[in-house]
């Protein structure tokens, strides 16, 4: 029987005119639950989930919802 976990829900930030994306439940730049994250810059025309999975590869697609 594996571990299930919810999808975590992504937070679109801005810090010093830029915007960066981390889980809506973290505080600061980075984490560990409920695995290890970064957060992410975002890029003109790039969408929230594959900035966030193209910094914190340990993640899928499955995981996150925006």
């Amino acid at each position: 029987m594996g571990i299930t976990m919810d999808k975590i829900k992504l937070n679109t930030i801005v810090l010093s005119n830029n915007n960066f994306v981390r889980p809506s439940h973290g505080l600061g730049s980075c984490g560990f639950h409920p695995k290890a994250w970064q957060i992410a810059p975002l890029k003109k025309g790039q969408s929230a989930i594959d900035a966030f999975l193209s910094v914190n590869p340990n993640w899928t697609m499955g995981e996150l919802i925006k």
